[in-house]
């Protein structure tokens, strides 16, 4: 006599790349078939990112009949099949239309450089700081990179929660404490920490044969993976008094985008200067003010000639050492009640 197959439940938010919503999922699946990677790759398959701790039980197959409904089909399916897959969306459109939020760039910042006083300084053969202002000298350095898609960067995350053994592992910054915590922070100060070290050696280069006052950088922030203002903040504290001789200022500005699924938006920007801000660049916070002012009122106008655009923040999970992590941004209330 066969013996009676053992159905897990595997519960579980996951958000549907399809149709940009957040839903709680169902997967059944016949224990003697599940492995974390086979939970993955299933997952995977039915458009979904797994974003929260997943649970697991075992079903009473009686209790699953006397329930009876969409539960015992469930079942039935996960018997038969192997697996079957439930997800309950949250309220959402079908079809909600998206606004494009102009990038903030290089050329920008150019502009509002220009706007102070400064220019830009052409290349060379040798490496130059790209503006400068009067006898100031500034590099700028966009750390726009979806880091979380990068192999190498994964398998750092990898290590870093190798003794966490869950199911599904939170790499949200802010769920980390202690000794993890503090790894995760390295890891994300040595990606700006390497670009204030470039910066500083085309200053340094350029300084042989130029006459320079004082030295800074502006770092962009922007793109799907942008980093928390205040950490942003933070780290760049530590470099700069830490870390370079160099570098007498960092200008930082964070450009994030959020989107729901009825279609509601929402920008932020945020700007701040450590260090020694030099009197020619006092202008700067509200130059950028008005200049987002200016992207922003052109978002509602298809001829605005604008080419770069925000990567809206979605979640995001990858697969290693034999576990599912995930990583997801702010969830912005939707302005509709259903």
């Amino acid at each position: 006599m066969n013996r009676a197959k053992i159905i897990l439940r595997v519960i579980f938010e996951g958000f549907n790349t399809k149709n940009r919503n957040y839903n709680n999922c169902i997967l059944m699946i016949d224990e003697t078939d599940f492995s974390r990677l086979k939970l993955y790759e299933i997952i995977s398959s039915k458009g979904y990112i797994v974003c929260s701790e997943i649970k697991i039980d075992k079903l009473i197959r009686s209790l699953c009949e006397d329930v009876g409904g969409d539960l015992w089909k469930a079942y039935i399916t996960a018997e038969h099949d192997g697996y079957s897959f439930t997800s309950f969306s949250e309220a959402s459109f079908s079809n909600p239309y998206y606004y494009n939020i102009p990038r903030f760039n290089e050329s920008n910042f150019e502009t509002i450089i220009c706007q102070l006083g400064g220019r830009k300084i052409p290349e060379t053969a040798t490496m130059t700081p790209d503006f400068m202002i009067v006898d100031i000298v500034i590099e700028l350095k966009d750390l726009q990179k979806e880091s979380l898609y990068n192999e190498d960067r994964r398998n750092t995350i990898t290590k870093i929660f190798e003794a966490d053994n869950g199911f599904s592992v939170n790499i949200n910054f802010s769920a980390a404490s202690g000794e993890v915590k503090a790894a995760y922070k390295r890891v994300i100060a040595n990606s700006i920490k390497n670009a204030i070290a470039k910066a500083s050696k085309q200053i340094k280069q350029f300084s042989n044969s130029n006459s320079i006052n004082t030295a800074g950088v502006f770092l962009i922030n922007t793109g799907y993976f942008s980093l928390d203002h205040q950490l942003f903040k933070t780290i760049v504290e530590e470099i700069i008094a830490r870390d370079t001789t160099t570098i007498k200022f960092v200008y930082i500005f964070t450009q994030s985008v959020f989107h729901n699924a009825v279609g509601d938006l929402r920008a932020d920007y945020k700007q701040d200067c450590i260090g020694e801000l030099p009197s020619e660049l006092n202008g700067i916070y509200e130059a950028c003010k008005t200049l987002i002012d200016k992207k922003m009122s052109s978002v509602f106008r298809p001829d605005n000639g604008e080419r770069s655009f925000v990567a809206p923040q979605y979640p995001i999970s990858f697969f290693g050492d034999n576990k599912i992590f995930y990583w997801k941004p702010e969830r912005i209330e939707p302005s509709i009640n259903f």
